[in-house]
């Protein structure tokens, strides 16, 4: 655990070094320590070392995917909102107590699809996750609540 908090370090600050050490560090974060990260259930942890790792790795296709992100990111709130108000409101009314959250997937995850699918970044349309997690009474199936 020390080790992948001391290789999420290194990464933060990982622009100070020379390419080439960036590079093989990078790899080697990419291949050993997210997927550790992943095994262990630290997936912020996971998430930040591929976006890192990818930043380093691919400087050239995160800079192109973390614009086009930013500059999608109104119409994005734009979908979430249309989406999540007659879901808070019907939510309010059953009497839930939940938390609702919305958040961008990184710039690896959709450079990944787009890899694996074949397809340009505007064909990727699950560029925002939702989540909902709903507080469970007592003595209350949670599958059922769900």
């Amino acid at each position: 655990l020390v080790k992948i908090a001391e290789r999420l370090h290194n990464m933060r600050t990982l622009g100070a070094m020379a390419p080439a050490k960036r590079h093989k560090i990078a790899g080697e974060t990419m291949y050993i320590y997210a997927p550790l990260a992943h095994r262990l259930g630290l997936f912020a942890m996971k998430t930040e070392l591929e976006e890192l790792s990818f930043k380093y790795e691919n400087p050239e296709e995160y800079e192109q995917i973390t614009q086009k992100l930013e500059s999608s990111r109104n119409r994005r709130t734009e979908i979430f909102n249309h989406f999540a108000s007659p879901v808070v409101e019907r939510l309010n009314q059953m009497g839930f107590k939940y938390e609702m959250r919305a958040r961008d997937k990184s710039a690896f995850s959709v450079w990944n699809k787009m890899r694996t699918k074949g397809v340009p970044f505007e064909a990727i349309y699950d560029n925002l996750a939702v989540r909902i997690k709903f507080e469970i009474e007592p003595g209350v199936d949670e599958k059922k609540r769900c």
